[in-house]
């Protein structure tokens, strides 16, 4: 199935081989002209006979025979003889499938336009370059960058900045003085500098502390679909650069997540804890308010973390502990 937003050129087999820099064969031998065009990428279950594919090694070899593509990328030579398709032997699979994907597809450029639905502060000035979709509002004193485009029915608050290149799409709502960076991609839903979830109680009753901080989004972050990223109550909840976040992931006031670093869906950080760079949160994983998780470690799916965590870590359960104590642990207990 095609992505509407995306469009393949087609390629034939060969410029496909040299682009990668990849050995072509056919049943086990080399070939040193192949015409033959693709007109999309598909797995090898779904691919049919103009489409090239992709195959991960052993454990997904039992498909070769029966699938249909015209062609398949591997790097393993212990495999490259169980289909009768062109095979295009790689070094890594993973790196020349990214390669492949951002080679052959055109992403389809956003028109610039501002449609009469469209709401724009007389103070912001846009770029020519700038996209806005139906119903979109911008506040005042607002500075967007060159090819920005926000979709349909987002709602920009005040003092907002938004480099170039980035991308928000529909119904997307960023709140007063939030600061986005360059070739960011927001998806839909997502609320970027609401209020954290900052209560006092006195006398039976919470008070809300005022949130005066705001949200900094550095370079090239993905965030996925209904995530909030909540502001400081005081200072900057930050967002470092390459960093991706899943969809249903929570960020609470006064977080600071590093460089590169991953959120998998369903997670939540709470307040002031400290993400650096590469660590990784799998799904439904959490951390509690002010804890730190050094560079590349890792919380595992389902886990809490409520202490910090060293750089480099493997954690799991709740409370997390290392992840091989853990499962030392579990087989002391319930092991044969």
């Amino acid at each position: 199935m095609y992505n509407s937003d995306l469009n393949m050129k087609p390629t034939s087999i060969q410029d496909i081989a040299r682009y990668l820099g990849a050995t072509l064969l056919l049943q086990g031998k080399p070939v040193n002209e192949c015409n033959e065009i693709v007109i999309n990428v598909s797995t090898l279950h779904d691919a049919t006979e103009n489409e090239i594919s992709f195959c991960r090694g052993k454990k997904y070899s039992h498909a070769l025979a029966s699938s249909h593509a015209m062609a398949i990328l591997v790097d393993d030579n212990d495999i490259i003889n169980k289909s009768s398709a062109y095979i295009l032997l790689v070094d890594d699979l993973d790196r020349a499938l990214i390669a492949l994907l951002q080679w052959l597809y055109i992403k389809k450029t956003h028109a610039s336009q501002i449609p009469n639905s469209a709401r724009v502060s007389p103070n912001t000035i846009l770029p020519l370059s700038v996209s806005l979709g139906e119903h979109a509002s911008i506040g005042k004193n607002c500075t967007i960058g060159e090819n920005v485009a926000i979709g349909n029915g987002c709602v920009i608050g005040d003092c907002v900045t938004i480099l170039d290149n980035t991308i928000i799409h529909a119904n997307v709502v960023i709140y007063d003085a939030t600061k986005i960076g360059r070739n960011v991609i927001i998806d839909a839903g997502s609320v970027i500098g609401a209020d954290g979830f900052g209560f006092i109680q006195r006398d039976s009753k919470n008070i809300k502390i005022p949130h005066i901080g705001i949200v900094e989004i550095e370079d090239d972050v993905h965030i996925g679909a209904n995530t909030c990223i909540d502001r400081a109550s005081f200072g900057v909840t930050r967002i470092g650069q390459n960093t991706i976040i899943d969809n249903l992931v929570q960020i609470g006031h006064n977080v600071t997540i590093g460089d590169s670093a991953i959120l998998c869906a369903q997670t939540g950080i709470a307040g002031s804890a400290r993400l650096k760079s590469r660590s990784v949160f799998a799904g439904k994983s959490g951390v509690v308010n002010g804890v730190t998780i050094e560079e590349d470690a890792v919380v595992c799916a389902n886990s809490i973390a409520i202490k910090d965590v060293p750089a480099g870590q493997h954690v799991f359960g709740t409370p997390a502990i290392d992840k091989n104590k853990f499962f030392r642990n579990f087989l002391r207990l319930f092991g044969r």
